[in-house]
């Protein structure tokens, strides 16, 4: 009877441990859940984190072209994002770009200069993001900068970067936004089909991190 009873107490115990385990591994919450990365919604920044917000400091390519009529446009430039969030555009001054998608800011660009009579209605302007480089860090065979090529899924990063070690974490993998938005990505589940395979964006880190077991 006495073994019994003893029985009984430990298993509270072991149970308290299994259940330790788990939260520390990121199987099971603790405390406050991290943000789980919800798949792509259509060009809605303020919903999708694959759409890339332009900050302070971001550095842009902008190129115009169309009819020479009544003025030629300026040539390719780059443009700084100022202190202020504005980039200059000559013949119309300051254009919001902080908080905006390179999208927004294309769209504003051309507006002005249709607007205040510059340039007419054929006016194509192309605005995109200079930084052309993410990182994966930690549990990878070659963690390192890598060079933004156009559409990459996290998946695909983790592949360039020569596929997870043996001690990786494969269910708890941080996907940090370069607006310093953490998600938890789960790949078992990407590579079972179960969940999504995040879209990795110029400025992303990823970060994986070693399994306690």
């Amino acid at each position: 009877m006495r073994r019994v009873n003893k029985l009984v107490k430990c298993i509270p115990m072991t149970l308290g441990a299994v259940a330790l385990a788990l939260v520390l591994n990121g199987c099971l919450p603790f405390g406050s859940a991290p943000p789980v990365y919800p798949g792509p919604q259509p060009d809605d920044p303020k919903t999708d984190p694959d759409i890339r917000v332009l900050h302070k400091g971001d550095k842009l390519s902008i190129q115009m072209t169309g009819p020479a009529w009544p003025t030629q446009p300026p040539p390719p430039h780059i443009e700084d994002i100022n202190q202020f969030g504005f980039i200059s555009m000559p013949q119309i001054g300051n254009i919001q770009a902080d908080g905006k998608t390179p999208k927004d800011v294309q769209d504003a660009i051309k507006e002005a200069y249709i607007t205040n009579r510059i340039y007419t209605e054929a006016l194509n302007v192309a605005v995109e993001q200079q930084d052309k480089s993410f990182a994966v860090n930690g549990e990878v065979h070659m963690p390192s900068g890598l060079e933004y090529k156009g559409t990459t899924t996290l998946m695909q990063a983790i592949s360039r970067a020569q596929g997870f070690t043996d001690f990786a974490n494969r269910k708890k993998v941080w996907l940090i936004r370069a607006n310093g938005k953490r998600f938890a990505i789960n790949c078992e589940a990407i590579t079972k089909g179960n969940a999504p395979n995040p879209s990795v964006r110029p400025g992303d880190t990823i970060q994986v991190d070693k399994s306690l077991y």
